[in-house]
């Protein structure tokens, strides 16, 4: 063997072996990607697994305050965020909420009183009508204080509106991993809060 032919054969050799090393690597962040992915999958899961009814009444209590919340100042991002809250798979009943906002011109009403409101919860209740694997559907009643710019004290109205919660991934809106399907205002049936 000539020195040109054993050098031929260790540049092949150096090939194959830059070709394993990065067969390798390739290999490796494939199966780094893969259990990265599950473990993620597993912790969404164990999210969802430790929702109990104390997330699921707060989250409602958290998209009534949305809901209600017609202060001059907070209306839009407010609004926002409650369309947010609602679950990917309602998406007519998010549509069915901002035709109703626009078609009511809501939030240019709400600026252009100067309206600030709340929800008083000392005077408020709450029932678990239905329980679900996942999901819940509670009843809340209570009383939503408001006033204008022109207005001296708060006026007081009653509201009652039954919430269709169910689990979720966790984020800004659902940060307890419950997202809203679906609600029924009887406030607005029985000439309540508006």
């Amino acid at each position: 063997m000539t020195i040109a032919s054993n050098y031929r054969l260790f540049v092949r050799w150096d090939r194959v072996k830059t070709l394993v090393y990065l067969a390798l690597i390739l290999l490796l962040s494939v199966v780094s990607v893969v259990l990265y992915w599950q473990v993620n999958q597993q912790n969404s899961v164990a999210v969802a697994l430790k929702v109990d009814d104390q997330q699921y009444i707060a989250t409602g209590k958290r998209f009534i305050e949305f809901l209600y919340s017609l202060n001059a100042a907070t209306i839009v991002e407010d609004s926002h965020m409650l369309t947010r809250m609602i679950h990917e798979d309602s998406r007519d009943k998010k549509n069915e909420h901002i035709q109703y906002m626009i078609d009511k011109q809501i939030v240019k009403k709400t600026q252009a009183a100067g309206l600030r409101s709340r929800i008083n919860w000392e005077r408020s209740s709450y029932e678990i009508k239905q329980r679900a694997e996942g999901a819940r559907i509670i009843e809340y009643t209570g009383m939503y204080e408001y006033k204008t710019a022109a207005m001296n004290d708060y006026q007081v109205k009653p509201f009652s509106i039954e919430i269709g919660l169910r689990e979720d991934k966790v984020g800004e809106a659902t940060p307890y991993g419950v997202a809203v399907y679906g609600w029924d205002n009887k406030s607005l049936k029985q000439g309540g809060a508006s």
